[in-house]
């Protein structure tokens, strides 16, 4: 373990959503873990489409172990696409401001952005089209150059494509384009990524996610967009090797 990452970054390992069943690290990679680690997995149903329906669920849940000296580790970060929304009035908001979201619920899904000015990460969807921008380089906060080897996105109905930018070359890291449900509300499908070779994120280039949606009508949506990235954990791998660990 190192000491010094106690409470300094959020503990979710990852989430499967939307789309997504299952999520996979290439050959190579892996999670260290101690063998007195406590691991918490949660789960949830969510219906978008019955009314007054009531369901009896069960949920499996599958983890990889394996160990192996030559694994390499890997380090989960959450990038959050946010947006502002009116501080005086949030939720009845007069003012006709196309920047501003209508947040639904400020208590959980909100946090300072990289000026300190309260965002929303769970918003009201507005119908049609829709285009969101949002800068995560101060999110990633890269101290030297890395590579991504797995991501998974999280989101809402109504996403259509979900992208990861590098603006300081003017191109995509990484596309995902998602697909949604023609019959009812929900994404039938959102591609995950992993590949042993890597995808190299630089630390001093900036970064930000872009998210296109739809809502085909103007009944209530709310949308969310998360972007779970595993990144090769330089300083942890060289931490193992110096203690004689092996990685799970």
């Amino acid at each position: 373990k190192l000491p010094k990452r106690i409470n300094t970054q959020y503990p979710r390992l990852g989430t499967l959503s939307n789309g997504i069943n299952e999520l996979n690290f290439p050959k190579g990679f892996g999670f260290p873990v101690a063998g007195d680690d406590a691991l918490v997995v949660a789960s949830r149903t969510l219906n978008h489409n019955l009314t007054n329906a009531f369901f009896k669920v069960k949920h499996k849940i599958e983890v990889k172990t394996e160990v192996n000296d030559s694994l390499k580790p890997l380090v989960p970060k959450g990038l959050v696409l946010m947006l502002p929304y009116d501080l005086e009035n949030p939720y009845n908001s007069k003012k006709n401001d196309p920047n501003l979201c209508s947040p639904i619920d400020l208590k959980n899904h909100s946090g300072p952005g990289e000026d300190g000015v309260p965002l929303s990460a769970h918003w009201q969807l507005p119908e049609g089209k829709t285009r969101y921008e949002f800068d995560v380089t101060y999110q990633l906060y890269l101290q030297e150059d890395t590579t991504i080897h797995a991501m998974a996105a999280h989101l809402h109905p109504g996403a259509e494509l979900f992208m990861l930018y590098d603006t300081t070359l003017d191109e995509p890291v990484y596309v995902f384009d998602c697909e949604n449900y023609k019959d009812k509300v929900g994404l039938k499908h959102v591609p995950t990524y992993s590949s042993e070779e890597g995808i190299l994120l630089k630390a001093d280039h900036e970064y930000k996610l872009v998210l296109e949606t739809y809502n085909p009508s103007s009944d209530f949506r709310d949308m969310m967009a998360v972007l779970y990235l595993y990144l090769y954990d330089a300083e942890m791998d060289k931490h193992l090797k110096s203690q004689g660990f092996v990685s799970l």
